[in-house]
C-alpha cells in the first residue's frame, strides 16, 4: 500500500536526474575562470578533469531520466528529501562558504567527520552501551576523515596543481 510520503519510483528518478543536471551545469559554470596553476595545455588543467566528470554526470543523469520515463516504474518509494538529506545539503553549503575562511584542510576534515558520524549514528554504529566502544568508533571515524582529507589534499595540490584555500584569519 502506498504511504502518504511515497512517490512512484520513476518520478523520483526523474527528479534526481534533473537535480543532478542542474548541479552539473552550475558547477560547470563555476569552473570558468579557475586558475590554470601554470599549466598551458588544456588537457592538463585541473578544470578539464572537473568538466569531464561533470559531463559524464550529465550523460548518466540523462540516461536515468530516459530509463525512468520509458519504464514508468510505479513502485512506491520514499520521498527524496528527508531531514537527514536536508541537513546534509545545508552542511555542504556551509562547508563551501567557510572553506575560504578556515582553509581546505580544516573544513574538509570537519565536514567528513561530521557527516560520517551523522550517517553512522543513523545506522546505529554508536548504539553500544559501552562508552569505550563508542569512543573507539569515534576515533576510527576521525582517523578515516584525516586520511581522506590528506589524500584529497594531495590529489588536488600535487596531482592536479590546484591552489586550495588556506587558513587565513584576516
Amino acid at each position: 500500500m502506498k504511504g502518504e510520503r511515497d512517490m512512484a519510483q520513476w518520478k523520483r528518478d526523474v527528479l534526481y536526474g534533473v537535480g543532478l543536471i542542474a548541479t552539473a551545469i552550475f558547477l560547470f559554470i563555476e569552473t570558468i575562470g579557475w586558475p590554470t596553476g601554470g599549466v598551458q595545455y588544456f588537457v592538463a588543467q585541473s578544470s578539464t578533469y572537473v568538466r569531464l566528470l561533470l559531463s559524464i554526470m550529465v550523460i548518466l543523469s540523462v540516461s536515468i531520466i530516459v530509463k525512468a520515463v520509458s519504464k514508468k516504474d510505479e513502485t512506491p518509494t520514499p520521498v527524496i528529501w528527508n531531514k537527514l538529506g536536508v541537513l546534509t545539503v545545508i552542511v555542504v553549503i556551509v562547508y563551501l562558504f567557510v572553506m575560504d575562511k578556515i582553509g581546505f584542510i580544516a573544513s574538509t576534515f570537519v565536514i567528513i567527520s561530521f557527516l560520517t558520524c551523522l550517517y553512522s549514528n543513523r545506522l546505529g554504529k554508536f548504539q553500544s552501551p559501552e562508552k569505550k566502544e563508542r569512543m573507539i568508533q569515534l576515533v576510527k571515524y576521525l582517523v578515516f576523515s584525516a586520511i581522506v582529507t590528506i589524500a584529497v589534499y594531495f590529489i588536488f595540490t600535487a596531482g592536479l596543481d590546484v591552489n586550495l584555500p588556506k587558513f587565513d584569519l584576516f
